[in-house]
């Protein structure tokens, strides 16, 4: 007699022996390490979404695309290895030490541009994620439009970043990007105490952090207006996103109707493929502004010890793909 397999077998031993893995990678360092915040935050959702990414390019659109620059500086950043740029100044223009993996090029004071521009390329992402599902959106509502009283006087928490509506509810969302990691030599007290919640498990404590600063400033004043949600969007520089995010996500991408006679496992399927689909884009548009966050603050770095600025390599600036054959035609010259 003819058995149904189980669904998914496949899926659910693999995801097993790799979790089997990472629990023996992760025990080959010390409770309060880099390394090991670096692997929880790595292994996290949505967290490596560039490397299944195919490349797609077109004139206008680079949404899955990476240069060779921008995919060694994330595998750099992912994996833990030193990165060159920190060696063109060992000293910030801010006065701080840089460290050989730049996890300070990611919390410098004087980096606030840099991170807008990543802030702002994340959330017009997340405005194209909702196109897909049918619902339009608005960026940067002030908070009054909505007859909502804005938390304090700061100009920069006068309004929101994205707002839509979906079912009758109108949802509010922040984005955020938080950096997990601190060197192990660091000399500042509290990286220590950082470096130690970073690497408890389930993991995405920083993350959770970041929700948690978004929710206090902005929660109880979306909640004093009946039939509106705030929702933070909060990543991590490794890729890694918070929970709210997630189940944000997966509510949209319920959304989108299968084919009605999908079974179950089909339907589980379509929703699986949209959500790949949606961390790849977030996990490439995060890749290209961290490498492009690392590269101006190194070179910040090294011209204000007076030192030359570095060449790109052409090859930086090409991106990597779409991979199309390339022909090359030779011409023989006609001989007497």
């Amino acid at each position: 007699m003819m058995t149904r397999p189980y669904p998914h077998l496949q899926h659910r031993l693999t995801a097993a022996l790799v979790a089997q893995d990472g629990e023996a990678l992760r025990a080959l360092f010390p409770a309060d390490s880099r390394a090991r915040g670096r692997l929880l935050s790595c292994q996290g959702p949505m967290s490596c979404g560039w490397l299944t990414a195919v490349p797609a390019y077109s004139r206008y659109d680079h949404r899955t695309c990476l240069n060779n620059f921008q995919f060694r500086t994330q595998a750099a950043v992912c994996l833990g290895l030193p990165l060159p740029l920190a060696r063109l100044g060992r000293v910030c223009a801010c006065g701080a030490a840089v460290d050989e993996f730049g996890d300070h090029f990611f919390l410098c004071p004087l980096g606030a541009s840099q991170r807008i521009l990543k802030h702002n390329l994340l959330r017009d992402t997340f405005v194209d994620l909702l196109a897909e599902v049918g619902i339009p959106a608005q960026t940067e509502v002030p908070l009054r439009a909505l007859g909502m009283t804005p938390p304090n006087a700061d100009p920069n928490n006068q309004r929101m970043d994205i707002f839509f509506v979906a079912d009758g509810v109108g949802y509010l969302c922040d984005v955020t990007v938080t950096h997990p990691l601190r060197p192990d030599d660091s000399a500042v007290v509290s990286h220590q105490r950082i470096r130690r919640e970073n690497a408890q498990l389930p993991g995405g404590t920083a993350a959770r952090h970041a929700e948690r600063r978004k929710e206090l400033l902005y929660g109880s004043t979306v909640r004093a207006v009946p039939g509106y949600v705030f929702v933070p969007l909060a990543a991590e520089t490794c890729g890694r996103w918070g929970q709210q995010t997630i189940d944000l996500l997966h509510k949209l991408a319920r959304r989108r109707a299968p084919l009605p006679a999908c079974c179950e496992e089909d339907r589980a399927s379509f929703y699986a493929g949209f959500m790949s689909r949606w961390a790849q884009r977030l996990s490439v548009a995060l890749a290209q502004w961290n490498a492009c966050q690392l590269s101006y603050r190194a070179h910040c770095a090294a011209e204000a010890q007076a030192q030359q600025r570095a060449s790109a390599f052409p090859e930086d600036l090409i991106s990597r793909g779409p991979y199309r054959p390339h022909f090359r035609l030779f011409f023989a010259q006609d001989r007497p």
